[in-house]
């Protein structure tokens, strides 16, 4: 039986997989990640990171993109505030300023997903 196999889609030719990933809630930050401050910064926060590092080290992977929050509140380290930090040659921390400057817990997000939605398609439009 003959197949019609192609190639995976590579950097070279332009066309890699371009990965967007989504992690609302928690501090992210690609140095020294804050795991054990509050139950939103556990392990789920180290392991998006990885992946997003991990996929951006694979031929067939042209970018991706880890969007979070975008915090500015004194109480945190002023990083939160950067909107993008660099995790990888083809992989990056992209924060999207949406609702209450503040840190919020994720229990406090949902009134404002609908704000991060519309966010997040300013973005991909640019």
């Amino acid at each position: 039986m003959k197949t019609d196999r192609k190639e995976p889609p590579t950097v070279s030719t332009g066309n890699g997989l371009k990965i967007t990933l989504l992690s609302l809630h928690g501090l992210i930050r690609v140095h020294e990640p804050e795991l054990g401050r509050d139950s939103d910064t556990g392990g789920q926060t180290r392991y998006v990171l990885e992946l997003a590092e991990e996929l951006g080290r694979r031929d067939e992977v042209r970018e991706v993109e880890l969007i979070t929050r975008q915090v500015i509140d004194r109480r945190v380290d002023a990083q939160y505030a950067q909107l993008e930090e660099r995790i990888g040659e083809k992989a990056r921390l992209v924060r999207i300023p949406f609702g209450p400057k503040r840190y919020l817990r994720k229990e406090s997000l949902w009134p404002y997903l609908e704000l991060f939605i519309d966010q997040a398609l300013v973005h991909f439009r640019k």
